[in-house]
Order: C-alpha cells, then structure tokens, then sequence
C-alpha cells in the first residue's frame, strides 16, 4: 500500500492531478482505477530516473551508452529538453565507427540500468516494443535490451510486431531477435510467426523475416523462402539464397544456379554462387582476375552502361498519417523561409543516422534509392529542394547536392567490375563442375 500511495503523490508532482492524488493517500483500500493511476505515476517516476542514468552517463563522458539512451530518453522528456538535445548531439560529434563497435555492450548495461529500477517500468518497456505510436528507434533499442534479460516475455510482444509492422528497420530488429530467442529458448515458439512476416510482406524488410527464420534454426520453410527469391528487392532473394542453403534442402540446387546465373543484380549472384557451393557441401576458392584477362574482357566489350550517381540530403519523418504529412510540409516551409536544411535535419529527422545528423550521402545510384525519391530529385538542379515524397512507411524531403551525369566510362575506371566478371565466371564454372555429380546422385535417389 505504501508504494501505491507512493506512486499516487508522485502522479500529484509530475502531472498536475494534485486533487485526485491527494483522495487518493487518503482512501484504504484503493479502487482497481485508482491502482492504474497509482501505477502510472510510479512508471513516471522510474522513467525519470532512467533519464537520470542517461543524465550520469553524459557527466562521465560515457557517450555510446548515452547515445544508446537517447531515444529512449526523447520518448521521456522529449526532443525540446536540454537533455535530450545534449544526447541527441552524440550522434554528429561521435565517430560512427565508436558507435557500432560499443553499442552491444552498452546496451547490456543499459539492460542493467532497467533491471536496477525493476517493475513496473519494465512491464512498461516491454509493451512499448509492440506499441506503434511509439517511435521506432525507442522501439529497436528496447528490442535489443530487453532480449539480454528477458528474452521469455519479449517474445509475445515480438510476435504483434511481425503481425503488424510495416516499417522495415523496426520490423528487421523484432525478425533478428525472435529468431535468435527462438533458437535459446523452446517456449516462445516464434517460427510461425516469423512465416507469417515473409508471406505478408514484399519488399524492403522482406530479408529481415527470412534472416530470423535463418537464426531461428528452421528448416521447414522452403517453399515459402523460394517463392521470395522472385521479390524485386535484392536483398530478400539474397538472404532466401542464405537459407536455402541452411536448409540442407538439395533439391534447391536448380533454383541457387538460375540465381547465380542470371540474377540482374552482381552482389545477388556472387551470394547465390556461395550459397550453392555450402548446399552441395564444398569449399569455394578464393578467385582472382589476371591483368591480361581484365583487359580482354575490357577489349571484347564486357561493359556496364554508366549510371547516374546523385548525393542528397534527406529529412525523414516515419509514418504515412497526416500528422506525418503535416510535420514534413512544415519542415519544407521551414527551408523555403530560409533555414538550412542541415539545421532543420538535425532537429526534425526521426531516421537515426545519416539523415537526423544532416549529412551527405555517398553517391547513389538509381538501383540504390527508393523509387519514389529518385523520380522526385529526377528534375531537381543542385541546391533544390523536393516536394514531399511518401514512401511505404515514412514521409521524406530531399535536397539534391550534386548529380553526375553519365559518360562512357575509361578502362581504369571500368576494370574493378570488369575483374569481378571474370571472377564470377570462374566461379560459375567451379560451383557446376562440382554440382553435376551431386545433381546427378540427387536425381538417382528420388527416382528410386
């Protein structure tokens, strides 16, 4: 009763309902209502002082377990609050490379944090993870913290994600934990759920669901995996290649040959070759290309039509409501008055990396920007900005930097593709030298 009534002042201090807070201490027993309104007011306070662990870890120069802290803490005190603003910060002042190696491990810690303040907060957390208002980066960090410690009860709320996310990073941290908890522990059962996200689904995200399957230790998705290796996305018919040859299923051989053969995209085919090569359960070499024969293939034409790379910059704001539409027109409104649109990246971008930190991106092909965005920048000049553009999840604005325009390209310019061709038909020829005989017992097996 004291950590209800505990709970109920603290409603009082942090939200205003002095009034109700005040009836409520002074009542035994508490009403089921009065109890939520008492919970939710505990939940407050614990959620403060989870900010307070961010807040310390700022103070001792911890930076990557502050980073890991920040969408967690934006969702708290939101993105107006000094602290939010001082975490937000991290990610254009840190090297990104410091980022990702210490992420992990500070995520664990993060996890000890949480387990420190103990319940109700990490009910809270958890149902977070399946809620969709929620923002995404909160959501993928929960994700990955929570499977340190409570893997058991993450999995239900894993299971709502893959039966109705839509946007594909979130959708690809709920795949890759439910398969790695589905092989550590046997209740959760995820792979039926995971089946369910690669028949749902097309597109980018696709591979993520498929990837789960592979942690997952499944091999009894097959049929539903080939028929992803017709996706338009080269990612998922990459990692369909992955499990096929996980599976052990050797009657897959034909399909892996047609991929590496003939699929339009390189990396596709160079995956599919190797995951041929550990279904027939042989070692692929490691190929090279001569000088002479990088030439030869230069001097017989083996060419790659050029392609026009663009650098942009991008605010995107997740989700395709109104409100999302609302938000993106006014940061357009914001740049047409006269703010860069670095400055107004950084503050309105709610995809975590390059585009929140108002960078520029590496060059891009149009194989490698989404569809609806190229045709926007296609009569852009450098220095424009586009009108809002809807994607399957999210709204985004985009400057143009610089666009390139397409030339025939020099020998020097043209031999690291020109070498991979010739690896890759080196590479061909090997995984079938090695494929015949063992297509040939296959055959002579099922006819028997």
């Amino acid at each position: 009763m004291r950590r209800l009534i505990a709970g109920a002042l603290c409603t009082a201090v942090l939200t205003g309902w002095s009034f109700l807070a005040l009836e409520l201490a002074r009542r035994d027993p508490v009403s089921p209502s009065e109890t939520r309104l008492s919970l939710q007011g505990e939940v407050r306070v614990q959620a403060l002082a989870l900010a307070g662990k961010a807040r310390q870890a700022l103070a001792r120069g911890d930076t990557v377990l502050a980073w890991v802290y920040e969408p967690i803490v934006r969702g708290i005190l939101g993105r107006a609050n000094p602290l939010t603003k001082s975490l937000a910060a991290i990610e254009t002042s840190e090297k990104p490379w410091v980022l990702a190696k210490g992420g992990p491990e500070a995520e664990k810690r993060f996890a000890a944090d949480l387990a420190a303040i103990g319940e109700p907060l990490v009910s809270a957390m958890l149902g977070h993870v399946s809620d969709l208002k929620v923002e995404p980066e909160a959501r993928c960090v929960l994700m990955r913290t929570l499977a340190t410690r409570w893997p058991d009860r993450l999995a239900r709320e894993l299971a709502r994600v893959l039966a109705h996310e839509s946007y594909p990073i979130t959708l690809g941290e709920a795949a890759v934990e439910a398969g790695r908890i589905n092989a550590e522990l046997a209740s959760p059962g995820l792979v039926p759920d995971l089946r369910g996200a690669v028949a749902r689904l097309r597109g980018w995200g696709r591979q993520y669901a498929i990837l789960g399957l592979v942690l997952a230790e499944d091999r009894d998705s097959v049929a539903l995996v080939r028929d992803a290796l017709t996706d338009r996305e080269p990612a998922v018919r990459r990692h369909g290649a992955l499990y096929l040859a996980a599976s052990g299923d050797m009657s897959s051989m034909k399909v892996l040959d047609d991929l590496a053969r003939h699929d339009p995209d390189a990396t596709t085919r160079r995956v599919a070759a190797v995951a041929l090569s550990r279904l027939i359960g042989v070692d692929l070499p490691k190929f090279a290309a001569a000088p002479s024969e990088v030439r030869e293939a230069y001097r017989r034409g083996v060419r790659q039509p050029p392609q026009p790379e663009v650098a942009i910059r991008q605010i995107v704001v997740l989700g395709s409501d109104a409100a999302a539409h609302a938000r993106i027109a006014a940061a357009r409104a914001r740049v047409a008055a006269g703010e860069t649109f670095e400055s107004v990246a950084r503050e309105v971008s709610e995809d975590r990396g390059i585009t929140r930190a108002g960078r520029v991106s590496p060059p891009l092909t149009r194989a490698r920007m989404v569809a609806e965005l190229w045709r926007a920048i296609g009569h852009l000049v450098p220095g424009q900005v586009s009108r809002p553009v809807q994607s399957p999840a999210c709204w985004h604005l985009v400057q143009l930097i610089t666009r390139s325009l397409p030339r025939d390209p020099s020998f020097e310019e043209m031999a690291p593709a020109l070498a991979e061709r010739v690896i890759e038909r080196k590479r061909l020829e090997f995984v079938e030298n090695a494929m015949l005989p063992r297509m040939a017992m296959f055959r002579s097996a099922v006819h028997e």
